[in-house]
C-alpha cells in the first residue's frame, strides 16, 4: 500500500502556508467576505437549529472556499498561481485556461456536494429520538451501533478529499483505486489532525471566552464579531488542512512513481 510520512506533509502544509501568506490573503479575501456575509445572515435570521435551512444560506460560501481551496491544491500540486497571467501565445494560453477551468470547477463542485452531504447527515442525526434513560445505561445495540459510526466515519475520512484530486485534474476513478486502502483513512486523519487542532484550540480561545462572558443574551455585535474571527480562523485552518493532505497525496504519488517531490 502506498502511503506518505504524516509529519514531513503537515509540515510541508504549514511551511507552504506560511511562505504564501501574501498570495493567500488575497486568494481568501473574497471567500471570506462571503462567508462572514453568510453568517450574518444566519444570525440575523436565527436559523441556528435548522440546520438545512442553515446549509443554503451557506450556499454561496461553500462554492466560494471550494474555489479558494481549488486554486490552493493547484498551487501545490501544479504551480500554478491566481489570478492566470497570459504569456501571449493564444493557442497555449486557451488550452492552459481550459484545463485550469476544469480543474477549478470541478474541485469547486465536489467540495461543495461534500459540505452538502455532510450537513444533511448532521441535520439527520440531530433529529434522531434520544431516549435520556437509554443514554443513561446504554444498551449493547446502542454500543454496538456507536462502534460501527465511529469505523464507518474513519473509513470514510478519505472520502472528503476528492475535491484534491479533482481540482488538480486528477482521474476520481485513479483516485478511488489509490485510497484502497482503509488504513490511508488513519493517515488522512493524523495528518489533518496535525493541521486541524492547533488551530481549532485558538478559535474556541477566542470564541468561547467571548461568548460566554455575555451569558445567555449574547448581543448582536458580540455575535457578528465571534462570526468574524470564527470565518478567519477557519479559513486558516482550511488552508493548513488542504495543504498538508495535498502534500501527502503528492508525496504518495511520487513515491510510487518513483521520484522525489
Amino acid at each position: 500500500m502506498a502511503t506518505f510520512d504524516i509529519v514531513t506533509a503537515a509540515g510541508n502544509g504549514y511551511t507552504k502556508v506560511w511562505e504564501e501568506r501574501h498570495y493567500l490573503i488575497g486568494l481568501a479575501l473574497v471567500p471570506i467576505i462571503i462567508k462572514f456575509a453568510c453568517f450574518v445572515t444566519m444570525i440575523s435570521m436565527d436559523v441556528d437549529d435548522n440546520h438545512l435551512r442553515a446549509a443554503l444560506i451557506m450556499l454561496p460560501a461553500y462554492f466560494a472556499e471550494g474555489w479558494m481551496l481549488a486554486h490552493w491544491v493547484r498551487l501545490i500540486t501544479l504551480g500554478q498561481r491566481w489570478p492566470f497571467r497570459p504569456t501571449g501565445d493564444d493557442d497555449k494560453d486557451m488550452a492552459a485556461l481550459n484545463d485550469r477551468a476544469r480543474g477549478v470547477l470541478s474541485g469547486m463542485i465536489i467540495f461543495v456536494l461534500i459540505q452538502m452531504i455532510i450537513t444533511a447527515l448532521w441535520a439527520w442525526v440531530t433529529t434522531l429520538p434520544v431516549d435520556e434513560e437509554a443514554l443513561k445505561a446504554p444498551t449493547m445495540e446502542m454500543r454496538l451501533m456507536s462502534v460501527a459510526v465511529f469505523v464507518f466515519m474513519l473509513w470514510g475520512f478519505r472520502f472528503l478529499w476528492f475535491f484534491i484530486p479533482a481540482a488538480a485534474n486528477y482521474s476520481i476513478k485513479e483516485f478511488m483505486k489509490d485510497i484502497g486502502h482503509p488504513k490511508l483513512s488513519l493517515y488522512m486523519i493524523a495528518v489533518w489532525l496535525v493541521c486541524v487542532v492547533p488551530g481549532f484550540a485558538l478559535m474556541m480561545g477566542f470564541t468561547l471566552p467571548l461568548l460566554l462572558s455575555e451569558g445567555e443574551d449574547i448581543p448582536t455585535a458580540v455575535q457578528f464579531g465571534s462570526a468574524g474571527v470564527h470565518v478567519v480562523l477557519e479559513a486558516v485552518i482550511n488552508l493548513l488542512a488542504t495543504a498538508g493532505i495535498a502534500y501527502g497525496l503528492k508525496d504518495m504519488y511520487s513515491s510510487r512513481n518513483g521520484k522525489t517531490s
